[in-house]
């Protein structure tokens, strides 16, 4: 677990970096910059310490992998929350549903399901 929070926190480190980029472009369109640069400190912050924690690391086996992919997808949205940029939260349960429904249908992986559900598929 030691080696999962490492990486992690290595990852956060370098994912603060990314703010940097929308802290520029709002300076040069004049607005405040503040809110990029707080988000990417907390998540500097945040990395450096979860890295600082865990010390020298063993190598990843294959759960402690999975356990970075699922960290890091739980993480990344949580900084988002913080920060200027939006979430689903304030929609509603039916808009939350029509958007899932109309990923489902932007997927090119959902043309085998169409296929295997059809009846003609299974007739010949």
């Amino acid at each position: 677990m030691r080696t999962a929070l490492g990486v992690v926190g290595a990852l956060l480190a370098w994912f603060a970096v990314a703010f940097v980029a929308p802290a520029v472009v709002a300076l040069a369109a004049g607005e405040p910059s503040w809110p990029f640069l707080v988000t990417g400190l907390a998540v500097a912050v945040t990395g450096l310490a979860l890295k600082r924690l865990t010390g020298r690391r063993p190598p990843l086996d294959i759960r402690e992998g999975f356990l970075v992919v699922v960290a890091v997808w739980l993480l990344v949205p949580a900084f988002g929350e913080v920060g200027p940029f939006g979430s689903y939260a304030p929609l509603g349960h039916l808009s939350k549903a029509i958007l899932t429904a109309l990923m489902f249908l932007g997927r090119i992986e959902i043309v085998p399901l169409a296929v295997l559900l059809r009846r003609s598929y299974w007739r010949a």
